[in-house]
């Protein structure tokens, strides 16, 4: 039995790897970020021709045809009117939100893409949830970080199983035990 947990710890221990990562670089990021410091490039403009399928009555299925036209791996997106009454769409993805207008009468859309840095694309993979995501491909990464969240808590209660079936007398695991536990208990602490 303890072979197979052994191989269950690896396997979790696998999976965890890439999400801790992230979750560690994007948490690092966040306490050393001042406020306003973050800029944000200029946006690429282009334009594409365009037109509406038929059968679109709404702006929210006029907004879904840009996206799926555009191929945009959209985490989530709104859309509204401007002051010339034109559809203004704004999609979020990893890499960076882009904003999509619609000018009907020219059958063109004018895609405005701001791209993020690394570290905002690591910031925006730390956020993203599955329910929040509308393709396919950001959806799958939502999943893979509620599996990974499951392995380590797999991982650890695999290790305490390890580490009590083996050696549960020796000195160094104790005090290596008791002195994660207490600093857990000492930031959870300072961070109230």
């Amino acid at each position: 039995m303890t072979n197979w947990i052994k191989r269950l710890h690896t396997w979790f221990g696998l999976v965890n790897f890439v999400i801790l990562l992230i979750f560690g670089v994007t948490g690092l990021l966040a306490t050393a970020r001042r406020p306003g410091e973050q800029k944000q490039p200029p946006a690429v403009v282009t334009e594409t021709a365009f037109t509406l399928p038929p059968g679109v009555v709404s702006d929210r299925d006029a907004a879904d045809a840009i996206r799926r036209r555009l191929d945009i791996p959209a985490a989530g997106f709104n859309f509204r009117r401007d002051e010339r009454n034109l559809l203004v769409a704004t999609y979020y993805t990893p890499s960076g939100p882009r904003r999509v207008t619609l000018l009907e009468k020219q059958g063109l859309l004018r895609i405005e893409t701001r791209r993020n840095s690394i570290w905002q694309y690591f910031s925006v993979l730390h956020e993203t949830l599955p329910r929040e995501a509308g393709d396919v491909r950001i959806r799958l990464w939502g999943y893979y970080t509620e599996l990974s969240s499951w392995c380590l808590l797999g991982m650890s209660l695999s290790g305490l199983w390890l580490w009590l079936s083996s050696r549960p007398r020796l000195r160094w695991a104790w005090a290596s035990f008791l002195a994660g536990s207490g600093a857990f208990a000492l930031l959870w602490l300072l961070s109230r």
